[in-house]
Order: C-alpha cells, then structure tokens, then sequence
C-alpha cells in the first residue's frame, strides 16, 4: 500500500485530530459526517486529554525516532498495513483508558515491525504511564499474540491456574473480541472458578461467534443452558 494511502487508513483508524494547533495530521483528511455527540461530555474530554498528552510526549521526547515532521510518520512503514492500524488502536486504547488494551496492542505493533523505534518508544510510554510491564514473549504480531494468549489460557487451566487462565483469556478478547475461542476459555475458567453466571454469559457469547460449535451445543445442553 503506497506510504500516502496508509497515513490516511492509519489517521482514521485512529480517528483522531492532532491538537497542534487545530490542524489534523499530515496526509489525513478529516472525517466529511460531523461526529455523534458524546453521551459523556467529561469522558469525551478526558479521552481528548490522554490522547494529547500521549502525541506531545511522542512528539518532546522521541524525535528521532520518527520520520518527518508528523509524530506519526515513524509508526508507519510503507509495506506492512497491520501494525500501523495496531500502533492506531494502542493510541486509541490508551485516550479510553484502556490501559491493558493498550499495551497489548502496542506489543503487537512492535511485533510486527521489531526494528521499528517509534513503535518500541511507545510501548516503552505506554508501559511507563500505565504502570504495566510489556512481555517480552508477547511481541508479536496481533495474530501470534492473540494465539500465544489462547495457549497460555489453556495451558494455566489445565494445571488449574484458573485465575490465571483468565486474565489471559480476557486478554485474549482485547485483541479480538470476535474470537469465539477466547470466550469459550474466558467461560471455562470461570465455571472453574464457580462463577457461573458470567460463565453462562461467556458461553452464550462465544455460541453467538461460532453458531456451528456442535460440542458446545452439547455441554450447553447437558447443563440446561442452550434455551437460556
């Protein structure tokens, strides 16, 4: 994809302005549809605030890592499309304050261009900011990590780690939450934990994204959940 064509799918990926003086960043044409209003004005304005403090701190301390004028322009590389949009949505995660969806996914940037310093200088911030400590198993790309947290699900429950099953399975559906089979370990673990009432729900869930899951339909049905 030519560099000018993945700014823009990055820069609304992100859907954000950059606040440097009202001007959007380089190569990113602002959105035609004037933006819902927020149902939480508060929220929308920390969200604004934790964004802006993310890109200026980008922007202060890291110049060298990044290509041009846009603090952005690092993040990207020309002829790899998942972890600019993976980059995007740890920025994104972090304005929400979603902390731990922000640096799994800023892992997965990193994973998928590991030479890239712009993407490490983030995940290093992100790290820094949110208190939370990268693996460095997990620098991977999204597709790997995301496989990578399935098998350390089931591998924590299978020695009856089930708390730590999971969290690794909540981890799992940060980085896709249209994997059925992070919910299917999400519910598993948290019958093992007698939490059946998220369980039930995570079931449901997981039978809604892979309707054809005939073994699932089974132990639904054993336990009287399938018409629930």
């Amino acid at each position: 994809m030519p560099s000018s064509a993945l700014r823009v799918a990055f820069g609304f990926a992100l859907g954000l302005w950059i606040a440097a003086g009202g001007c959007a960043a380089p190569g990113v044409e602002p959105r035609s549809a004037a933006p819902a209003a927020p149902a939480d004005p508060a929220a929308d304005g920390r969200v604004g605030v934790r964004r802006s403090m993310l890109l200026q701190d980008l922007r202060t301390n890291f110049p060298a890592d990044f290509s041009d004028a846009n603090p952005l322009g690092g993040l990207l590389r020309a002829d790899e499309y998942e972890g600019a949009l993976d980059a995007g949505r740890a920025i994104e995660a972090f304005a929400s304050g979603d902390d731990l969806k922000s640096l799994l996914f800023a892992q997965a940037a990193v994973g998928a261009d590991p030479g890239n310093t712009a993407r490490r200088s983030l995940l290093h911030w992100i790290s820094k900011k949110t208190g939370l400590r990268p693996d460095p198993e997990g620098e991977l790309p999204r597709r790997a990590l995301l496989a990578y947290e399935l098998s350390a699900a089931g591998g924590a429950f299978f020695e009856e780690r089930f708390g730590e099953a999971l969290q690794r399975a909540r981890r799992a559906i940060l980085l896709d939450e249209s994997s059925a089979e992070a919910w299917k370990r999400k519910a598993s673990a948290e019958l093992a934990l007698k939490d059946e009432g998220r369980a039930r729900a995570s079931y449901k869930k997981a039978r809604e994204l892979d309707p054809d899951d005939e073994r699932l339909d089974r132990f639904l049905s054993e336990r009287g959940w399938l018409s629930q």
